[in-house]
């Protein structure tokens, strides 16, 4: 499980799968995640995989294409919500959000890097910078 910075996720090794995460337009709120599930084959190239786009809040159980994978797709969805809310009543409460020190390292990693490539100014770049903390 690799991630390319900022928001191409293969997992080839493990699996067919690959994930794309972008942006919606100028909406924080809201983005695109585009799954392709990506097969070697043998012999001529099958013709292109047809599209399939599911609205907000459409289970991704409606996708019939996804297999047993649409399941797991759901449980890693269904409380995107509540993570969104519990983000927005942090922002009122505290600076900055506590990550986990080993399950949300890629997250931590991923604002460090963002920061260090968007600062203006090299003293701004680093952890102080972003007031991510380690829980």
């Amino acid at each position: 499980y690799f991630t390319v910075f900022p928001n191409f996720h293969p997992w080839g090794a493990f699996n067919g799968l690959t994930y794309r995460f972008r942006p919606n337009g100028d909406d924080p709120e809201t983005s695109w995640m585009d799954v392709w599930v990506l097969r070697p084959f043998a012999g001529e190239r099958p013709a292109p995989a047809t599209r399939h786009v599911l609205g907000i809040g459409q289970d991704f159980t409606d996708a019939p294409e996804l297999g047993a994978y649409a399941r797991v797709f759901h449980q890693d969805a269904f409380n995107m919500g509540e993570i969104q809310r519990g983000l927005h009543t942090l922002v009122r409460n505290k600076p900055g959000v506590t990550l986990a020190r080993y399950q949300e390292t890629k997250i931590r990693h991923f604002h460090a890097l963002w920061d260090q490539y968007m600062a203006p100014d090299q003293a701004e770049r680093g952890p102080k910078s972003w007031g991510w903390a380690a829980g």
